[in-house]
C-alpha cells in the first residue's frame, strides 16, 4: 500500500478479458463465499469485453469488492459480480443485498475507516487509490434498503484516463 501511496507502484497493461478476469478472481474467492455461507455468482447480464488494463491491479480491486460483499452477506444471501461494456468504456460491478447507513457511506473511502474493528480499514481506501491513480478509471457505489449495495469500476477499455 505504502508503494501506491508514494506512486510507485508498476503498472503493466495488457489486453485483458472481463470474463476472463471474474472467472480468475470468482476462482480465488469461492472458499471465503463458501465459509461465509453465501453465494458468490455471475450475473446473468455480463457481456464479455476486451480492454486493456493490469490483470493484477483489477484483480485486487474486484477482490476487495468480492470480499468485502461477502463479508457484509448474511448465510444464504447472494453476491452478484459482473461486467459490461459500452462504448469505450468497461464498468465491473459487485452486489450485495446488504445496506450501509448513510453515515458509513460518507466515510467509506477514507484511509483507515472501517467497520470491522481494529487493524482493518485499507480494503475499500485501496480500492479507490488503485482504481483512480493507477488504472485511471472511476469507481462508485450505490446502497439503499430497497435495493442492496453494489460497487462498481468503470475503466476505459483502451487502457487511457478516465475523464
Amino acid at each position: 500500500m505504502i508503494q501506491a501511496e508514494n506512486n510507485e507502484l508498476p503498472v503493466r497493461q495488457v489486453e485483458l478479458a472481463s470474463n476472463a478476469v471474474l472467472t480468475q478472481v470468482l476462482d480465488t474467492y469461492g472458499s471465503f463465499a463458501r465459509m461465509r455461507r453465501c453465494e458468490l455468482e455471475t450475473d446473468p447480464k455480463t457481456r464479455n469485453t476486451v480492454f486493456r488494463g493490469d490483470p493484477l491491479i483489477i484483480s485486487r480491486v474486484i477482490g476487495n469488492m468480492i470480499k468485502n460483499a461477502l463479508e457484509a452477506c448474511r448465510e444464504g444471501q447472494k453476491v452478484l459480480v459482473g461486467s459490461k461494456g459500452k462504448n469505450e468504456w468497461v464498468t465491473f460491478w459487485v452486489h450485495n443485498p446488504g445496506f450501509m447507513p448513510r453515515e458509513v457511506q460518507l466515510q467509506l473511502f477514507k484511509r483507515s475507516f472501517t467497520t470491522k474493528g481494529a487493524g482493518r480499514g485499507l480494503g475499500t481506501y485501496s480500492m479507490k487509490l488503485l482504481t483512480e491513480r493507477y488504472l485511471k478509471g472511476q469507481i462508485s457505489f450505490t446502497s439503499t434498503e430497497a435495493d442492496g449495495t453494489t460497487f462498481e469500476i468503470r475503466l476505459r477499455t483502451s487502457g487511457a484516463p478516465a475523464e
